[in-house]
């Protein structure tokens, strides 16, 4: 008995000896260790899922660590897909391709996350809303698509936007310009309802106390005096040209963490 015990396991040793040698060299002749590190503008990233696609279909997942790294085995000569994801970041991808090889290599990549500007308001490179229009101008859209992104991919995000008319409502503009800020309420609004946002993840509200404080430079065109039964006249070249002003953002978004 005690002989047989013996061979027993001797004969398991012998087995995970050589499993273990086997999986050695797996490693060390036929495959890539990738070795990555990731990271926001605030330092290492962390809480945060890898995925790794070939094609469409995906072959490997991991996380990163709380020291911002991580790894994955690949098989070399293919052409990888990597994507981002976590609760602090925006969504992100990267394509890998590791070279052929019958050696074992080790593959360096090293990833910037954009953070979430959770809390305060994000920061446009361009106008949300141009003078006098209700579009959401073609320049930001790419920013639209980031922020409605995020909260699709994470169901705890909510953003609060403020909007603005171009000028406080009073007089003779008061309907003109309660009947702007409406509009922008609304093309906001419709935006991300059409990228499937739950409505009660966004809230628009108007503020008729317009922004004191430019932040970017348009050329103002003014408008020709009104005339009445008279053949309007050509305006001046002056006029013509108008003159520049500092325009501040009609709209700001802010994104929020549902608690």
């Amino acid at each position: 008995m005690k002989f047989n015990k013996i061979t027993t396991l001797g004969a398991i040793a012998a087995l995970l000896f050589l499993a273990s040698q086997a999986s050695f060299a797996q490693l060390s002749h036929a495959t890539a260790l990738l070795k990555g590190d990731a990271a926001g503008a605030s330092g290492t990233a962390s809480d945060v899922s890898v995925m790794i696609y070939k094609g469409s279909e995906m072959v490997n997942k991991t996380k990163v660590t709380p020291e911002g790294k991580f790894t994955v085995v690949l098989q070399p000569g293919n052409q990888y897909r990597l994507t981002f994801s976590g609760p602090k970041y925006y969504y992100h991808e990267e394509q890998l391709s590791v070279p052929a090889s019958d050696k074992y290599q080790e593959v360096p990549l090293h990833v910037m996350l954009k953070e979430l500007e959770i809390g305060k308001p994000y920061q446009f490179s361009d106008l949300v809303f141009e003078p006098k229009s209700s579009d959401i101008s073609a320049t930001v859209i790419p920013d639209m698509e980031n922020i409605a992104a995020a909260m699709k991919r994470n169901q705890s995000l909510t953003i609060s936007a403020t909007v603005y008319p171009d000028e406080m409502p009073s007089g003779k503009k008061a309907a003109v310009q309660n009947s702007l800020a409406d509009s922008r309420k609304s093309a906001l609004m419709s935006f991300f309802l059409s990228k499937n946002i739950d409505a009660s993840h966004v809230l628009v509200e108007i503020n008729t106390s317009v922004p004191a404080t430019g932040v970017f430079e348009r050329t103002i065109i003014p408008d020709p005096p009104a005339t009445k039964g008279k053949k309007k006249k050509k305006a001046p070249a002056a006029a013509t040209t108008g003159k520049k002003v500092m325009i501040p953002q009609y709209a700001v978004i802010t994104m929020q963490m549902a608690q």
